[in-house]
């Protein structure tokens, strides 16, 4: 028999921080019940949040043990996504973002050629065609996690 996973799981993150996870693979469909829950979240006004950092598929809650305990933070956060509500989310922005493939700029080219067996062009029509969706800021300032990569385009790192 194959056990089913309950979200929300929370993480203890520190002395100060609470994970919680909304599901077990990145999507859009995990990241809009992210996005949903920490404007939930964000808008109560519960007592002793510091700050709520979205990620993908799971979020970090900063908070201050002094003025909540992590028993009231974790009975709070389940019942924000157990009736999560459906926020107005901002308008995405597009940017354009300037590729240079090959050379000395994208060396890497001439891999994904070899391992997808797609001709160099197809490469780069593949990879310009869609309208990517940014579904996180990463650790590094600037380094968006993008959703949206055609599947044929998908090399090992």
């Amino acid at each position: 028999m194959i056990a089913t996973i309950t979200y929300p799981i929370f993480r203890i993150s520190g002395d100060t921080g609470l994970m919680v996870d909304l599901g077990d693979h990145v999507s859009p469909e995990t990241n809009l019940k992210v996005l949903n829950a920490t404007a939930t979240i964000e808008l109560s006004g519960f007592k002793g949040i510091v700050e709520v950092i979205p990620s993908c598929s799971s979020f970090l809650i900063v908070y201050d043990p002094t003025r909540v305990s992590i028993s009231e933070l974790k009975e709070f956060v389940s019942q924000a996504c157990s009736t999560p509500k459906q926020h107005e989310l901002p308008v995405p922005k597009v940017f354009d973002i300037p590729v240079m493939y090959g050379g000395e700029h994208g060396p890497d080219i001439q891999f994904v050629c070899e391992y997808s067996g797609l001709a160099f062009k197809q490469v780069v029509e593949l990879h310009t065609a869609p309208l990517y969706q940014i579904l996180m800021m990463g650790f590094t300032p600037g380094f968006p996690f993008l959703w949206g990569l055609n599947s044929s385009l998908a090399v090992p790192r």
